[in-house]
């Protein structure tokens, strides 16, 4: 075996370790973004219904509350608010704008 050959072969043994070793920590890793993304879905819906209740408790519609809530620019709601408001602007009713935003 020359030189080379030896290189090489100590360069794959280093980088099947490398991959061995930091598989479990990628795959933590990909499982708590996934997790922690089903906890901001969560928090947003909540947030997004604590709202409406609270602007019904105010005597307003629902599209009156969000139009207002998008007017002070919270954007803690995510993009899909951000669809959900555009409709609304365009006249449509809850429903309708709900239907028509995924998710």
């Amino acid at each position: 075996m020359n030189v080379t050959d030896e290189l090489i072969s100590r360069l794959i043994a280093i980088l099947v370790f490398l991959v061995v070793a930091t598989a479990p920590f990628l795959i933590l890793a990909a499982g708590w973004w996934r997790l922690s993304g089903l906890r901001r879905a969560h928090e947003r819906s909540k947030c997004f219904l604590t709202l409406l209740e609270i602007g019904l408790q105010q005597g307003r519609t629902p599209e009156q509350t969000f139009l207002s809530i998008a007017r002070h620019r919270v954007s803690d709601l995510g993009p899909g608010f951000e669809a959900l408001v555009a409709r609304l602007r365009d006249g449509r009713s809850l429903g309708t704008a709900l239907e028509e935003v995924p998710r």
